[in-house]
């Protein structure tokens, strides 16, 4: 349970920051909102900007355990929905260091609801731990190319060295644009252009997974406004201009091996064994004239079947299947 409101709180985090790059070098583009034009996606901060974003995430997980862990080979489902607003402030870098910039985030609101088909005792410590966000402050420093080099404020949040740093690998994959860490470079995208990249799937307890991910620039749309899903059109339409992003994710086993790969369980004594498959879609709403993500809409499914064994041989086995759905946007300022 501990590790599921863990994972929610890293992913929501990483998507609010999926955004955060080096501000752009100024380059002529008279006509940006032209199909035939090129156009930088990656967003426009400065120092004494403050964004604020609604977020919602549910997730779904259905499964068990077997083995060491007594009483819990039975099925059980269990669904937490997140509601809360961040607030984000850009700020100058610290004089004297290498960062570029920084950025603070602030969990203005923060609760949880946990619904289960059985009885479990934890429900409440989970609601518990995600209304004491409230008021939590967490600051990432970023160097001129985007990657984090320090973290203030996550590791009292997660209480876990190998989450803090998966959160930090997560922010540095995603601070480069959208699509992630393969999308294009400072020329700009034009509408119909796809990418991909590939990064390691650290964060798993089965060592060599890569997430895959492939973008697509779809259009030039009407931005979406606050609270009004991307698929709704009763609101009147934005007068501000959005590039529209289409994004598939695939975990997927290496193309190689390599034995230098990262592998923590293994060090501390324990082996991974099974499978584990993810995909997921999302469509981003992106200002042509900021930069800023201006709505997400994703959804998720992760399935796994891992046996854990320690080396005195005690074994646990894990089936399940892991939903999302999130639904991220910004607000008025």
């Amino acid at each position: 349970m501990k590790l599921l409101a863990a994972v929610c709180i890293l992913l929501c985090a990483a998507a609010l920051l999926a955004q955060t790059s080096p501000p752009p070098q100024p380059k002529p583009s008279p006509h940006p909102r032209t199909a035939a034009a090129r156009v930088d996606l990656h967003p426009r901060f400065a120092p004494g900007q403050v964004l604020r974003y609604k977020i919602e995430v549910e997730t779904t997980t259905e499964g068990g355990s077997s083995g060491v862990v007594q009483d819990s080979a039975a099925s059980g489902r269990l669904v937490v929905t997140w509601d809360a607003t961040v607030r984000i402030e850009v700020l100058a870098p610290e004089a004297g260091s290498n960062a570029a910039m920084r950025l603070r985030t602030t969990y203005e609101k923060s609760s949880a609801t946990v619904h289960s088909d059985s009885y479990d005792p934890a429900t409440d410590a989970v609601v518990d731990q995600y209304k004491r966000l409230e008021g939590r402050v967490v600051e990432f420093v970023l160097d001129a190319q985007g990657k984090v080099t320090s973290v203030v404020g996550l590791g009292d949040l997660l209480n876990d060295p190998k989450a803090v740093n998966d959160a930090k690998q997560w922010i540095e994959q995603l601070s480069s644009g959208p699509g992630g860490a393969g999308s294009p470079g400072r020329a700009g995208v034009m509408i119909g252009q796809q990418w991909s990249a590939e990064h390691p799937a650290d964060g798993l307890p089965l060592a060599g997974l890569v997430w895959r991910t492939t973008a697509a620039y779809l259009r030039n749309a009407p931005c979406p406004r606050a609270d009004t899903s991307p698929q709704q059109n009763s609101a009147p339409p934005s007068a501000e201009q959005c590039a529209v992003i289409a994004t598939h994710l695939d975990l997927l086993p290496p193309k190689s091996h390599h034995p230098g790969a990262s592998d923590p369980l293994r060090a501390r004594g324990v082996k991974a064994a099974g499978t584990w498959t993810g995909s997921g879609e999302s469509t981003s709403y992106v200002s042509l004239r900021k930069g800023w993500v201006v709505s997400v809409s994703q959804t998720g499914t992760e399935k796994m079947d891992v046996t854990l064994t320690s080396e005195h041989e005690d074994s646990l086995r894990y089936v399940g299947t892991v939903r999302t759905r999130t639904i991220l946007q910004l607000l008025p300022e």
